[in-house]
C-alpha cells in the first residue's frame, strides 16, 4: 500500500456497502471452487440446479448454462428477480424462481447484466460442493485472505450479486491477490 485515506468520516477499514463489487467477491469464490476441481467453467448447469429450474418458463436451453455464462453474465436469465433480496428463502429455492422464468437470450449470445445470474453460480457452487455458500466463502475467500469484516447480506439466500459489505482494505486485499495471480 502506497496510500491510504478516508474520507466523510469512513475509515479504510470501516465496513461499508460493496453493491455491484459484491459480483467480484462472488466470482472469486466460484472460481476457487472451479479451481479445487468441483466445477469447471464449462460445467452446465443441468444436473446441479433443481429440476424445476429447467422446467418452468419453457424448455428454452436452461440446461446449457454453463458457470462461464453465469460469471460473464451471458447466460441469458432475466437481470432482476425479487427473490435475490428475500432473506426467507435459500440459493436454491431463489434459483427455481429465477428459473421460473424464460431466458431472454440463447445462453452465450447476449449480455445481460443484473443478480439473478450469481444467485445461480452460487446454487450451482453450493450443489457441487455440498456446502452453504456462507461455508464456501468462509474456506475459499475470507480465511485465505485474512479478512474480517467482508460479509454477505440475506443469510442462506445472500446477495451474490450486490449485497455484501466490507472495508475497503479487505477488498483491496482480494483485489491485489488477482492481481497477483490468484495464489494462494
Amino acid at each position: 500500500v502506497i496510500y491510504e485515506q478516508g474520507f466523510g468520516g469512513v475509515s479504510p477499514a470501516a465496513p461499508v456497502p460493496l453493491a455491484s463489487a459484491a459480483k467480484w467477491l462472488t466470482a472469486v469464490t466460484v472460481l476457487a471452487v472451479v479451481d479445487d476441481g468441483d466445477l469447471s467453467l464449462e460445467t452446465p448447469m443441468e444436473g446441479l440446479l433443481p429440476d424445476n429450474f429447467f422446467v418452468l418458463g419453457g424448455a428454452d436451453g436452461k440446461e446449457r448454462i454453463t458457470v462461464r455464462q453465469l460469471l460473464s453474465q451471458t447466460a441469458g436469465l432475466i437481470p432482476h428477480h425479487q427473490c435475490v433480496y428475500q432473506d426467507r428463502r435459500t440459493l436454491e429455492e431463489c434459483t427455481v424462481f429465477i428459473g421460473s422464468r424464460a431466458l431472454l437470450r440463447p445462453p452465450g449470445t447476449a449480455f445481460i447484466y443484473g443478480q439473478p445470474t450469481f444467485s445461480v453460480a452460487g446454487a450451482a457452487a453450493e450443489a457441487a460442493t455440498g456446502r452453504s455458500w456462507s461455508e464456501i466463502f468462509e474456506g475459499q475467500v475470507r480465511r485465505r485472505l485474512g479478512t474480517t469484516t467482508v460479509e454477505y447480506l440475506g443469510g442462506d439466500n445472500p446477495q451474490l450479486g450486490d449485497g455484501a459489505m466490507g472495508s475497503a482494505r479487505d477488498y483491496a486485499r482480494m483485489l491485489e491477490r488477482i492481481a497477483d495471480g490468484g495464489g494462494g
